[in-house]
């Protein structure tokens, strides 16, 4: 996916969230695509939780790395951190 694509998905449906699909499987959601930034082949989300807005998290997402971008609608989809499941977990 090329930054000009995720440029226009973003600029299509601003209000809607946009769940991304990275190379590894792990699924990153984004719920609004005012506090994203892409620079070059890097996107940056910024999750400010804080009110005067010195607190939050960030994450640096490399763009080659994004295998598919998508718009949710409805029901949010699950945290940004979920990854796919690959099957039953052994016992230890």
């Amino acid at each position: 996916m090329s930054p000009s694509e995720l440029e226009i998905l973003f600029m299509s449906k601003p209000e809607n969230a946009i769940q991304l699909t990275l190379a590894s499987g792990d699924l990153v959601t984004l719920k609004s695509t005012k506090n994203v930034v892409i620079d070059g082949l890097s996107l940056v989300m910024i999750d400010v939780r804080d009110e005067d807005k010195r607190r939050g998290k960030w994450r640096l997402i490399s763009i080659p790395n994004i295998v598919q971008a998508e718009t949710v609608e409805g029901r949010p989809p699950p945290p940004s951190d979920a990854r796919r499941s690959r099957g039953p977990r052994k016992p230890k």
